[in-house]
Parts: structure tokens; sequence; C-alpha cells
């Protein structure tokens, strides 16, 4: 099973993060995708974040851009996507579950 969890709050980061841990306890083999978008990119500048091994992590281009955020000063784990709407939409279509947090 596939899940996509949408986080567009940086508040709501958080969240998104126990949601996925807590999917993996139920079952390890999910594919989990988080995708970042608006303000909720700015999270991934904090140094002290700590990223979930088996998850993926999808930010917004276009949100970087609003945002003036440093491209170098994002994670290694970050896979920045063009459109964050569209990578939801692209995720949807190949079967992901979608959460909003």
């Amino acid at each position: 099973m596939k899940v996509l969890l949408h986080v567009s709050e940086e508040s709501k980061f958080k969240v998104a993060q126990a949601n996925a841990k807590n999917l993996l306890k139920e079952d390890n083999n999910l594919e989990i995708a988080i995708v970042l978008n608006s303000d909720a990119v700015k999270v991934m500048t904090n140094n002290s974040l700590t990223l979930i091994n088996d998850v993926k992590y999808y930010v917004c281009n276009n949100a970087i851009t609003t945002y003036n955020i440093n491209i170098d000063n994002l994670p290694e784990k970050a896979l920045i996507t063009n459109s964050g709407v569209y990578k939801i939409l692209k995720l949807q279509s190949e079967g992901y579950y979608y959460i909003k947090s």
C-alpha cells in the first residue's frame, strides 16, 4: 500500500512525521511520501530536523522560490519537485492514498 501525507503548513510537519512513524509501526512495508508545499517547506531548513529513513520527502520548488530558500540548506534526503500540487496529483494517479496533515 502507498500513502501520501500532504503538509502545507509548517506547524503541521510534526503531525505528519508522527503519522508516518505510526503507519510504519502498523505495516513496515508501506510506501510513504510526504509532500511539502506552501510555508511547510520552511521546516526543511531546520538543521536539527530528523527525517525518517523509509519515507520520501518531496519539497515544492515553487515554495522554495517564494520563501527565498537556498536549496543547499535543504537536507540531502529532500527531493525537489517543480510543483507540490502537481506531485500530489501524480502520486495519487500512481495509487497513493491521500492524507492531509
